[in-house]
């Protein structure tokens, strides 16, 4: 196939918001090249990847250009209106490049992997498009719950069947196929170690639920490694709400971004704790814990029962009823504090049976292999759906 990769998205030093796709995008352009397709990539200048480079006027990526109609906004509202403007005509630039392209050199399709004003230029292009849906469905009366409904006909590729049936209930949008995130497990050093902490890793929003796995760490007087970004610790949720749940048992420690660094992390936790709030699309943390070996202990939101495995791979906690399925019949932080005491009583032959389980859920489900293979298959379908269509 001769396909556009495209990551519209003006990526901010520290952005750690979108740093996950961005190495995910990586992955996909090298593993699609790998499989001998012919590539052509348009992004930001600090995503490299085996593709082939689209060339552009990279001055909204190098330089902050207000618009004269800001010029005589007070100077935190002209920054804030410059950095949004900026990002929205970043997308727009891109965009237009990667179609203008596609068509100039008969390229067979675009895939915009982030991106919200993307949908209008696909709307008029000539080159089939699809569309990365990375998001969980937004609230009603927003820009992005009006785009979605506007442009409800594209191409979606969902991350998951809890997004992708959402996605459907909420916005009438039927996803082409859902594509699960994977990893290299070679990235990701398994362990067979049986240490004494537990671990989270999350941004410091109260939708990560940092403050149940402190409160369970401090109740149950274990030991905790939290990782987070330092930027979360301006705001007032960190300081009113997580604070003050800081003792000698927390371990604190910026963002990871290496693989060696992570392997460590989770190798040498116990259990990681993921008590999510929110109907989070995909959780990258589950299956970089897992396939380190380290069990997962979540809320059952989301993406979460179609990646742990219920009393084999860590556990799945129903956060305010149960539906008497689960292993843990208690909810909410009680439910978390079952769990995590059960897998501390667990022998050791039982212990290292489930950490050799976690790396295999992995192994089987969720490789980078497993994800390019999946986009592979809807761009084809894509494709050919056109070209049937377009002959008549």
């Amino acid at each position: 196939m001769k396909i556009v990769l495209a990551l519209p998205t003006l990526l901010a030093k520290n952005d750690d918001v979108i740093f996950a796709p961005r190495n995910l995008f990586i992955e996909l352009v090298n593993g699609l090249v790998d499989k001998g397709h012919d590539v052509s990539v348009i992004a930001p200048l600090n995503v490299k990847t085996r593709g082939k480079s689209i060339e552009f006027d990279r001055i909204l990526e190098k330089e902050t250009i207000s618009s004269i109609k800001d010029q005589n906004a007070e100077d935190i509202f002209k920054k804030e209106l410059t950095y949004w403007k900026d990002r929205i005509e970043y997308e727009l630039l891109l965009t237009c490049e990667a179609f203008k392209f596609a068509e100039e050199n008969h390229c067979e399709l675009v895939h915009i992997y982030l991106g919200y004003q993307s949908h209008y230029i696909a709307e008029i292009a000539k080159t089939p498009s699809v569309f990365a849906m990375h998001d969980p469905v937004f609230p009603e009366k927003t820009l992005e719950y009006h785009l979605l409904t506007k442009f409800s006909n594209h191409n979606y590729i969902a991350i998951s069947q809890s997004q992708s049936k959402r996605y459907e209930e909420s916005l009438s949008i039927k996803s082409r196929d859902v594509v699960y995130h994977g990893i290299d497990p070679s990235d990701f050093v398994f362990s067979d170690k049986n240490p004494e902490k537990l671990a989270f890793i999350a941004r410091f929003v109260p939708e990560k639920g940092a403050e149940d796995a402190l409160i369970v760490a401090r109740e149950l007087g274990k030991k905790i490694k939290i990782v987070s970004s330092e930027n979360y610790k301006k705001i007032p949720y960190y300081k009113n709400v997580l604070k003050p749940l800081m003792s000698s048992n927390v371990e604190e420690s910026p963002f990871l971004k290496r693989p060696d660094e992570l392997s460590r992390f989770y190798g040498d936790a116990k259990a990681t704790l993921f008590p999510i709030k929110w109907d989070e699309s995909f959780g990258m943390v589950m299956i970089e814990s897992m396939s380190c070996g380290t069990p997962v202990i979540a809320y059952a939101e989301g993406s979460v029962p179609e990646v742990i495995k219920d009393g084999e791979t860590g556990f799945i906690i129903d956060r305010v009823s149960s539906d008497g399925q689960r292993k843990i019949k208690e909810t909410g932080i009680e439910g978390l504090k079952k769990a995590t005491e059960k897998i501390y009583q667990m022998s050791d032959k039982d212990y290292s049976q489930m950490r050799r389980a976690c790396r295999k859920r992995v192994e089987e489900n969720f490789t980078l292999e497993k994800m390019v293979d999946g986009y592979e298959k809807v761009y084809r379908q894509v494709i050919e759906n056109y070209k049937k269509h377009s002959t008549g």
